[in-house]
């Protein structure tokens, strides 16, 4: 996980797919292992077995942001989806379990946050692709997870993600002809990123300058 971050981080993306590809191997092999000698009467089995397939979703996630930031976005979205079905599945699992406690925190801290990150990025695609209507519901979701989360147990993540939608929104904006609303939005992504830290906030600052030199402060 960590080589393929280093590698995406440094433009290295061939690199970082084929680590990320490797790390999911070795997850899927150690599920198969798990799965031949898993005890249906041992619940730590289940949460074990949960783990991996959240460690898979992770790994999916880092290994679909590469094929997005390298311009495969069909191959991106495919993966994305995968994600959401994937929390969907894990949910579904819980349901078909319910003598097992679930960590809470694990699931709002983990799956969750996996949950909001792809549609966030399913929300961007659809955006590139001229899409706006399509964006929305990606976004609204997204942030309905992201909002229902204590401020005290967010990551830096978490910010970067609710800071990317707030622009999102600014770009629905946009597409709508709503320079107004679409500079407010930009104006909200900045600053939040500002409030809470995020690496994003002098990418979202110099977007908000670049509508407002473009329209004017409307």
């Amino acid at each position: 996980m960590v080589l393929g971050q280093t590698c995406a981080a440094s433009s290295r993306f061939e690199e970082a797919k084929r680590a990320f590809a490797i790390g999911l191997q070795t997850v899927k092999q150690a599920k198969r292992n798990m799965a031949r000698s898993f005890d249906s009467e041992d619940i730590t089995k289940y949460t074990d077995y949960d783990n991996l397939n959240q460690e898979e979703a992770e790994l999916t996630v880092q290994l679909a942001k590469v094929f997005y930031d390298t311009g495969n976005s069909q191959v991106a979205a495919t993966l994305f989806q995968g994600v959401i079905n994937a929390v969907k599945q894990h949910r579904a699992q819980l349901d078909l379990a319910p003598r097992i406690i679930e960590d809470m925190r694990t699931f709002k801290d983990g799956w969750l946050c996996l949950d909001a990150l792809a549609m966030m990025y399913l929300a961007r695609i659809e955006l590139d692709n001229g899409n706006a209507s399509a964006a929305m519901p990606w976004i609204t979701a997204s942030r309905t997870i992201a909002n229902d989360m204590p401020l005290h147990k967010q990551t830096p993540r978490c910010v970067d993600c609710e800071a990317s939608l707030l622009a999102q929104l600014g770009r629905v904006a946009e597409f709508e002809g709503n320079y107004k609303r679409a500079l407010l939005r930009y104006r909200d992504a900045s600053e939040y990123a500002r409030i809470f830290f995020s690496d994003l906030h002098s990418e979202l600052d110099a977007n908000a300058k670049r509508f407002e030199s473009e329209h004017g402060a409307l």
